[in-house]
């Protein structure tokens, strides 16, 4: 499981295209996908919780992002908070892991 801020959220997103066997999940936050990594061979079935912003200025590169892998059969949520392209909130992290946990245990 990866997570990343910003830049790191786009290193995640990378880890998971280029090392699928070793990345079960994402928490991206405030971060997008690289240009041009939406590919035919991005990895299926997998996990990523989005935490976003409204008045952050990737707040649509990280909806396109969401539904990108959405279409490749990932389960995703998404968590807003405010206060733009900054850290998330202790309690959207706790939500996130909520979510996680749940799925882990039903196996997705």
């Amino acid at each position: 499981m990866l997570t990343g801020l910003t830049g790191g959220g786009m290193g995640s997103h990378g880890f998971a295209k280029y090392l699928p066997e070793r990345v079960s999940a994402l928490v991206i936050n405030t971060g997008m996908m690289a240009d041009g990594s939406q590919t035919d061979d991005y990895p299926q079935g997998k996990l990523a919780v989005f935490l976003a912003s409204p008045s952050d200025f990737r707040y649509q590169a990280m909806q396109r992002d969401q539904a990108f892998l959405q279409l490749r059969g990932w389960k995703t949520a998404w968590i807003e908070f405010p206060g733009g392209h900054t850290l998330a909130p202790e309690a959207s992290y706790q939500q996130a892991a909520d979510w996680l946990e749940q799925k882990l245990a039903i196996g997705n």
